[in-house]
């Protein structure tokens, strides 16, 4: 993951603070392109994957993208790393799915 390897980079560095990853569960196609078209974001080979299949089905999509997600919120919570940001996104349906699903790891 190339937050570990940024922390890594910083640690080597000799900066000493804590570094906080933040996660946004992707529940919309056409949110991820202006993402992309805006900032020029790269994607894993997996998440792009999840994203073309499910593209045409919201509710396939909005599952898929919170499964990710809570994939990659579970990975860090393993690392011990310093904090999470989420990005809900003002979706309370969003923070609910990421509180249930890491309700009994943290």
């Amino acid at each position: 993951m190339k937050f570990f390897r940024f922390v890594d980079d910083c640690r080597i560095a000799e900066i000493n603070v804590p570094v906080i990853p933040g996660i946004m569960p992707v529940i919309n196609a056409t949110q991820i392109r202006r993402m992309v078209t805006m900032c020029g974001a790269s994607f894993p080979v997996r998440f792009q994957k999840i994203i073309h299949k499910y593209e045409d089905n919201k509710e396939a999509l909005f599952d898929a993208g919170m499964s990710y997600a809570l994939s990659q919120i579970i990975d860090l919570l393993e690392s011990d790393i310093d904090g999470i940001h989420l990005y809900s996104m003002n979706n309370p349906l969003v923070a609910r799915k990421i509180c249930e699903g890491i309700r009994h790891i943290i």
